[in-house]
């Protein structure tokens, strides 16, 4: 569930500030910084007992972070083996001018398929390590599997700057082939005049599937403005089975665009499920403005949609959108709408979710949200996973007014209890009370 930082007083906004400094090093142990975008190392996969397979960092560019001793890394590193590597992660080890280690992380590459020849960007950091001066960087794990490459066609229609300091790319990707593809992962590497890496704008909302000739929007978020002259797609796109038609995740009822209090639009929908087994369901959103594509959010249920079920939702976080209607005199009418489904992967059916202890501790409105505070409770002998809140509010006639869901615990061990705040987002002119919600926990038990 996507919720709205800007609404959230208590949120700090960090204004990123850019040094550059560059060096290449085409080598299996490699000169760069890197570490998981947050200071909690990213944990790799159990290694592989095969020997590791030749790979290649080129194109690292050094650069300061934040703050003194905070460090990031922007790079590519290729393939040079005769085998795929699938969930490739690479071991970064940061080190002072005598060679001694100042940190190490775990970091995943962009990729997920990487195919002999192929190259993949990745990026990283380090916060608070210190006076860096090398960075040691070596494959870690990986493990391998046969798939069938497919080419995607990409085309940048805009950049904005956001509030926050990060640069929102707004692209499409094409699907030029008749067969459906999984799109595994869509990045822009950005580079300065020189051509060396400055950034990597990672997918924040995008489709997870194209059919056979289909195009959609993708947007991407660089986290810092550093002199960007040109960006260089990557796309990890393979060959996909789809359910046959009718496809079993559609929208129900009206997906409409609203105003809360402060004026800020997002979106209210519901998603439903009519297949007879479990299944996960996404929603691209795409807002246009005077016919001109301007920003995107993604919808994913982290708990699957039981069968017959339906799953009502909201959108708040539209990167770009205040930055792009900011001095505009616009109304909702101004306002376009598109909502397109994923089409689930043929073996995607998921595990029945279950529901969870719950209790209401308080309900509060604040600015255009109400938040719920309370506890979820697994009650059962084994643990649980994406440990879910979920609440809706519908009118006396049945109309959807607003939903919101948040995942409290990624694994809820045996008896174990969490707390959690619900940030509900509310139209403008709703003054609802609590029991007017409908309120429940849901989590997916693991084996």
């Amino acid at each position: 569930m996507t919720v709205m930082k800007h609404a959230l007083s208590f949120l700090l906004l960090l204004t990123l500030l850019v040094l550059t400094a560059c060096s290449d090093a085409p080598s299996t142990t490699a000169t760069a910084t890197a570490s998981p975008p947050t200071s909690t190392p990213i944990p790799s996969p159990t290694p592989s007992a095969t020997p590791l397979p030749e790979i290649v960092f080129t194109s690292l560019n050094l650069l300061p972070g934040l703050q003194p001793g905070d460090w990031r890394v922007v790079g590519l590193v290729e393939n040079r083996s005769d085998v795929n590597l699938i969930d490739a992660h690479i071991v970064l080890t940061l080190l002072d001018s005598s060679g001694n280690p100042l940190g190490e992380a775990h970091v995943p590459i962009t990729h997920t398929h990487l195919a002999p020849s192929e190259t993949s960007p990745f990026r990283a950091t380090f916060s608070g390590a210190g006076l860096a001066a090398d960075v040691q960087a070596s494959l870690s794990s990986f493990r391998t599997e046969d798939f069938q490459r497919q080419e995607i066609e990409s085309d940048i229609l805009n950049t904005t700057r956001t509030e926050q300091g990060s640069v929102a790319i707004l692209a499409t990707i094409s699907n030029p082939s008749e067969s459906p593809v999984s799109i595994a992962a869509f990045a822009l590497l950005a580079q300065n005049d020189l051509g060396r890496p400055v950034g990597l704008a990672n997918q924040v909302a995008g489709p997870a599937v194209l059919r056979g000739g289909e195009t959609a929007t993708v947007l991407a978020l660089l986290e810092i403005d550093a002199g960007v002259t040109t960006y260089a797609p990557f796309v990890d796109a393979v060959t996909a089975d789809l359910m046959p038609d009718p496809q079993p995740i559609s929208l129900a009822g009206q997906t409409k665009l609203v105003l809360d209090s402060q004026g800020n639009p997002f979106v209210v929908g519901t998603l439903q499920n009519s297949a007879q087994q479990p299944l996960t369901g996404s929603v691209l959103l795409t807002i246009a403005y005077h016919d001109e594509w301007i920003s995107s959010a993604h919808v994913n249920t982290t708990v699957p949609l039981g069968p017959g079920e339906m799953r009502p939702f909201t959108a708040t976080d539209f990167p770009a959108l205040s930055a792009r209607l900011d001095g505009e005199t616009w109304s909702l009418r101004d306002l376009e709408l598109e909502a397109r489904v994923d089409p689930p992967i043929a073996g995607s059916e998921s595990v029945p979710s279950s529901h969870l202890g719950l209790s209401i501790h308080s309900f509060e409105a604040i600015g255009g949200f109400a938040f719920i505070q309370g506890t979820v409770t697994n009650p059962y002998d084994n643990p649980m996973q994406s440990a879910s809140v979920l609440a809706s509010l519908h009118t006396t006639r049945g109309s959807l007014v607003t939903a919101s869901w948040t995942t409290v615990s990624e694994k809820l061990l045996a008896g174990e209890s969490v707390d959690f705040v619900l940030p509900i987002p509310m139209p403008a002119n709703s003054y609802p009370r609590l029991s007017e919600f409908d309120i429940w926990a849901v989590g997916v038990q693991t084996p």
